[in-house]
């Protein structure tokens, strides 16, 4: 991003570094800002030039919600800020028999689709019983009329070390 100011201005910018970023990087004239924490503002106060430019690099990486009472045994999947869920259209499974996911092995692989109503995000995950579960951002789930589905049975009833979404209270 660059700053366009007609001639040299002090000002504060400040900066949202979202909670679901734990490892966000800001460069300020290829320069690497240090000390920011997630869930807060970071101010950049300087006297600004023209021709001055911001980079931010999010942390997309996976992180989930833990279900309880009738969601327990199930998960809450994102990537970054994107809630993930199951849409009947990119899976050949039914609803009720979706694969049992695992922490220890929570890979995924990116997918295209195209043409009408294609999801923004598709990824493939691999089920505990070796079976693909493709999950697309909730925003494009179910918009063909499709069932789907955003909590996702699990292995584990506890999350491991960097997994817990800051959504989760």
């Amino acid at each position: 991003m660059g700053i366009g100011v007609t001639h040299p201005t002090k000002f504060t910018l400040y900066l949202r570094i979202p909670a679901w970023s734990q490892k966000t990087g800001v460069w300020l004239n290829g320069q690497r800002v240090p000390d920011m924490t997630p869930g807060t503002y970071l101010p950049l106060q300087r006297e600004w030039r023209s021709g001055d430019t911001l980079r931010i690099r999010f942390d997309f990486n996976l992180h989930a919600w833990l279900g309880e009472r009738e969601q327990a045994g199930k998960v809450a999947l994102y990537r970054g800020p994107i809630l993930l869920a199951y849409d009947q259209r990119f899976n050949t499974m039914d609803p009720d028999n979706v694969p049992t996911l695992s922490f220890s092995h929570l890979h995924y692989a990116e997918e295209q689709k195209t043409g009408m109503l294609s999801p923004l995000l598709l990824l493939r995950f691999t089920g505990t019983d070796g079976r693909a579960l493709r999950l697309c951002d909730f925003a494009s789930a179910g918009v063909a009329g499709t069932v789907y589905r955003s909590w996702l049975p699990v292995r584990e009833t506890s999350l491991p070390d960097g997994m817990r979404s800051p959504f989760a209270v």
